[in-house]
């Protein structure tokens, strides 16, 4: 089998977690995040909240006008994307462009806030077709010619800016919309582990983002999920 050279990327993904609730005039909030470039004349919203309202849901969801960024914030989680909505193979942003929009969503939002959790995430797809890599070399001998789908987990431990963090790579079967083509996706995630106790500013976030983006790459990727083939 020959190693898979071309990992289209379909998502980057910034997550962040609060150490607080996120308590803010949304309103006011709103407004002023919707006259940021990236989401000026976009598809922007705020959620009018409910005082039964679960704390893990949106209160404000913003998106490009070319929907390829978007961003979505709760009382506790802030999340942040970028999409390959044309499937364009060279489709790239780069951490300090992704640095750029988190600085100004979270001054925007308070400047001072402090977070518990941090994850930085990459989703590839690669065309099977007629040759799975992870059916051949992953899985081997322990499935059979029937399997139609998997989900598979892979999860290792690293050390970034001395603390403990996950990284992981969930490898899914699924179908291209489009073409109809079997493919495989391919989900990096690093991020700092549950147990690990921090109250990170936002400085120490973009930190974090620059200094786990090897882990993101496609050559380590491969690397893992292929090491005898390396």
């Amino acid at each position: 089998m020959q190693l898979p050279t071309s990992l289209p990327t379909q998502t980057y993904q910034v997550a962040l977690f609060s150490l607080n609730p996120i308590s803010v005039n949304w309103n006011i909030l709103f407004a002023a995040l919707i006259q940021l470039e990236e989401f000026r004349n976009g598809e922007n919203f705020i959620v009018p909240a409910t005082a039964d309202m679960p704390s893990e849901l949106p209160r404000v969801i913003l998106r490009s006008e070319n929907k390829i960024i978007s961003c979505s914030i709760s009382l506790e989680k802030i999340d942040f994307f970028w999409s390959n909505i044309d499937d364009i193979e060279d489709f790239s942003v780069s951490p300090d462009d992704r640095i750029a929009l988190v600085s100004r969503v979270v001054n925007n939002i308070n400047s001072n806030l402090l977070f518990k959790r941090v994850g930085s995430i990459r989703n590839f797809y690669l065309s099977t077709q007629s040759s799975d890599p992870v059916k051949l070399e992953i899985l081997q001998d322990t499935v059979t010619d029937e399997l139609r789908d998997y989900a598979l987990r892979l999860s290792y431990q690293e050390t970034i800016l001395e603390t403990k963090c996950n990284y992981v790579l969930d490898l899914t079967s699924a179908t291209h919309v489009k073409t109809g083509e079997n493919l495989l996706i391919v989900q990096a995630d690093i991020n700092n582990h549950q147990e690990s106790v921090v109250s990170w500013t936002l400085e120490k976030i973009e930190q974090f983002i620059k200094e786990v983006e090897p882990f993101l790459g496609k050559s380590l990727i491969i690397s893992r999920l292929f090491p005898k083939k390396i």
